[in-house]
Order: C-alpha cells, then sequence, then structure tokens
C-alpha cells in the first residue's frame, strides 16, 4: 500500500512563512506541466511566471523531488508553483549540444546505482554514475540486481571495491526473495533516495517490492542480454516510515560537466601528487608516478584510459560551454543594440516633425 506525503520541517516551516500558500513536493515532470503532491492529494501544476524571469537555465524549472509552495488552482484548474525551496542535493548530467546542465533529481539523500550481473555489468559505466553521485550531494549505493545470474559473484564484487572504495555494495536476486529489504533499511526515515542504472536491471521490480504493490510494470531481458524500457519518466513515490523513492528510466547517456572526478578515482588522485610536475597529465612526462603504478602492475590500463577518457571529456565539454556562453553573449549584445538603434531612430524621427 502506498503511504500518503509527508514533508520535511523545513518546507513546513517555509509554508508557515507564506499565508495562503501550501506545501508540496513535485512527484512527476510532464513537459510544461508538473505532478504536485499535496496535503489533500495530488494535482497538476504550473509554474508562476516569476520563477522564470527570477533564476535562468533550464534548472530554473522544478524537478521530481524539488520541494515547493503553491497556490491552490482557481475552479480546480492547475494550481500555480509559487516557489522553490533551496535544493539540498542536484543530480544532474551534460545535455545535449547547447543545452548545458540537465536536471534529473533534486534533494536525494541517497542514490541506489543499480547493475544487473549480467551482460549490463560495466565498470566504466559504474564509474560515470559514481561521478555523478559525488558531484550531486547524495551518498551512492552500489547495488547488484540478478546475482543469480554470475557466474563468480565474489569476483564481481572484489571488481566493484575496486572501483568504489568504501561504497556499500547491495546484493539483490529475484531467487532471494527477501533481498530488497536490505534498500529497504538503507533508506532511514526522513530520506528521500533514487534508483539509477540501465533498462532492464531491475529497478522498478525493486521498487514495487518496497511499495508492496505493482506500482510500475516490469519487462522482460531481449535475447542480447539488454534491458527494455519499461519506465518512461522520473516518478518518486512516498514509502512508510516517512520516506520517499525515486525510480527513473534508463539514462543512455552520462555526459560529465564539473564534476570532480578525484573522488572517483582516488588512487590516480594520490599517485598524482606524487608526480614531478604539479600539472602531470600522466601521458609520458618524466617523474610521473601515475606511469610508474602502472608499469609495476599497481595500477590498471583499463582504470587509467577510463579516468583520461574522462578528464578529456571535461576539458572539451569546458570548452563547449565557454562557446555556447560566448554566442548568447554576443545575440544579447546584437538584441541590444538593435533596441538602442530603433529608439535613436523614433527619437530622430520626432524630431523631424517638431
Amino acid at each position: 500500500m502506498r503511504a500518503a506525503p509527508w514533508f520535511s520541517p523545513r518546507l513546513l516551516e517555509a509554508a508557515g512563512s507564506h499565508p495562503g500558500l501550501l506545501p508540496g513536493r513535485i512527484t512527476a515532470c510532464h513537459g510544461s506541466s508538473w505532478q504536485v503532491a499535496g496535503e489533500e492529494g495530488s494535482f497538476l501544476g504550473e509554474v508562476a511566471g516569476k520563477l522564470t524571469r527570477e533564476r535562468e537555465g533550464s534548472l530554473a524549472l522544478p524537478l521530481t523531488g524539488d520541494e515547493v509552495l503553491f497556490a491552490p488552482g482557481e475552479g480546480g484548474g492547475a494550481v500555480r508553483i509559487e516557489e522553490i525551496l533551496p535544493r539540498t542535493s542536484l543530480f544532474h548530467r551534460r545535455g545535449g549540444e547547447g543545452e548545458g546542465r540537465q536536471g534529473i533529481a533534486a534533494n536525494l539523500d541517497k542514490v541506489f546505482l543499480c547493475m544487473s550481473c549480467n551482460r549490463d555489468f560495466s565498470l566504466r559505466r559504474l564509474e560515470r554514475y559514481l561521478a555523478l553521485a559525488y558531484d550531486s550531494g547524495a551518498e551512492p549505493l552500489v547495488v547488484l540486481t540478478k546475482t543469480d545470474l554470475a557466474e563468480d559473484l565474489p569476483a564481481l564484487i572484489r571488481e566493484v571495491e575496486g572501483v568504489a572504495p568504501g561504497v556499500p555494495i547491495l546484493e539483490t536476486s529475484a531467487f532471494a526473495p527477501g533481498s530488497w529489504r536490505l534498500l529497504d533499511e538503507a533508506l532511514k526515515p526522513g530520506m528521500t533516495g533514487a534508483l539509477l542504472g540501465s533498462s532492464g536491471v531491475g529497478k522498478s521490480t525493486l521498487l514495487n517490492c518496497l511499495l508492496g504493490e505493482e506500482a510500475m510494470s516490469t519487462g522482460t531481458i531481449r535475447e542480447d542480454g539488454r534491458g527494455r524500457h519499461t519506465t518512461s519518466a522520473r516518478e518518486l513515490f512516498f514509502l512508510p516510515g516517512r520516506r520517499a523513492l525515486m525510480d527513473t528510466p534508463g539514462l543512455r547517456a552520462l555526459g560529465m560537466d564539473g564534476v570532480d572526478l578525484d573522488q572517483v578515482f582516488q588512487e590516480i588522485h594520490e599517485l598524482g601528487r606524487q608526480c614531478r610536475y604539479r600539472d602531470c597529465s600522466h601521458q609520458g612526462e618524466p617523474g610521473c608516478a601515475v606511469a610508474e603504478a602502472l608499469a609495476e602492475g599497481r595500477l590498471s590500463r583499463e582504470r587509467l584510459e577510463s579516468y583520461l577518457k574522462l578528464v578529456q571529456e571535461e576539458a572539451y565539454l569546458d570548452l563547449d560551454s565557454r562557446e555556447i556562453l560566448r554566442k548568447k553573449q554576443e545575440r544579447m549584445y546584437k538584441d541590444f543594440q538593435g533596441k538602442r538603434n530603433a529608439r535613436k531612430f523614433v527619437k530622430g524621427k520626432g524630431k523631424g516633425h517638431e
């Protein structure tokens, strides 16, 4: 049975300071409208114009998980979202060309990074998930699903520990009916979590177990071992014990954008501090401690190549972001000059008729 919505103390306090506005939580985004969970039920909401005027960029609009204050709709119409409380965490990725940062979810306490023990198992993808999770401010946990499909589960766990030192690893399987309770125990009262991972890894199945009902449809695995998309949008569900959990569609692309990689690649970061040159790129410079560790077998080539690939991607996206900003500033300048010339023309025309 799905639990009723609950609100954090800071949201209730904010609502008390704004007479006429009600507390709510964004449970889903539908393009130009949002689903808002309030004390009296779930409502379709629209954003007040001042929000887009006061806050720039795509992250100005509500995200799933946001805490908001809204005004009731007139005559049973859509409610109006008036305020978005400051986010305690923000999970985002790089959008498409010219899109900048793309918000995924807000106010997450824990992120369950789901990876199945079949062909979906990918340490390189896990590294990306970890980087985004650390950057968001939420605590990451690795969830290995379908562990019954693993030929050597202890070996897989050792591999995960190698790229995610200190990160809790939860093992789940349909053949171990109670294994989903590991997630239930990790999500404490007052917390919000999210299930992230590729399609078909079992995120919706885990959510259904936690809810105790078939809230999300699940699909079978394709013959090539890849998952089918059964979740089409990010949606927040309320669990018993004042908790919330978000299900997400499989993320096909995980673009980095201003993410600190040091926490994910701790061993390379520590080795880099021993390099002769502070700006060492670890690609052939003399006195490179990373190259030395690679030669001695203390660092795997796959791990280093993954790190260098993400660093290169970060540098490219940084240049791309600066180019986008330059073009935006050029457009703003041209618009300003156009309006200025128009005012001069009108003023001159007026003088000519005096």
